[in-house]
């Protein structure tokens, strides 16, 4: 493989991982705004939270989301 191929493809993969990213982020949102009684219950409770997404569970921290918006 050329180094412009390899380039290429790196770049195809970097599109890829932004736009799951994008995604994701999305789905987490969409969860809270739905949920949001149960998310702040969880966090209220056990300091952590417990999101599903299409990959996968995401677990939210509390500590995590204090130091994000800090």
């Amino acid at each position: 493989m050329s180094s412009s191929e390899l380039e290429y493809v790196l770049s195809l993969r970097d599109a890829n991982i932004g736009t799951s990213q994008k995604r994701l982020r999305a789905e987490i949102i969409d969860f809270i705004q739905r949920h949001e009684d149960a998310v702040l219950d969880q966090l209220r409770t056990h300091e952590s939270a417990v999101i599903p997404t299409s990959f996968g569970e995401i677990t939210l921290n509390l500590a995590d989301l204090r130091e994000a918006v800090a």
